[in-house]
């Protein structure tokens, strides 16, 4: 699988969450609409988001990543 990165824009809040849709610009919807929790954004969540969508092998690998790099690469 290729990597893919999807981009979105905030589209309202709930009572608990942030509602972000897919920026599909005319290609079909891979996620189309994402919520996250706002106590995870904090108290002035992005207008705009983006996600990484790659496979991977392992959650092992992806700590030994983050230990190593501060961050994961996914592959």
């Amino acid at each position: 699988m290729e990597q893919q990165i999807i981009s979105f824009t905030m589209e309202r809040e709930t009572k608990n969450t942030i509602r972000y849709q897919e920026d599909s610009n005319g290609h079909p919807s891979a996620i189309g609409t994402l919520y996250i929790q706002k106590w995870l954004l904090g108290d002035a969540p992005p207008t705009r988001l983006q996600v990484t969508v790659s496979e991977t092998t392992s959650i092992p690998d992806l700590v030994d990543d983050i230990a190593r790099n501060g961050r994961a690469t996914l592959h």
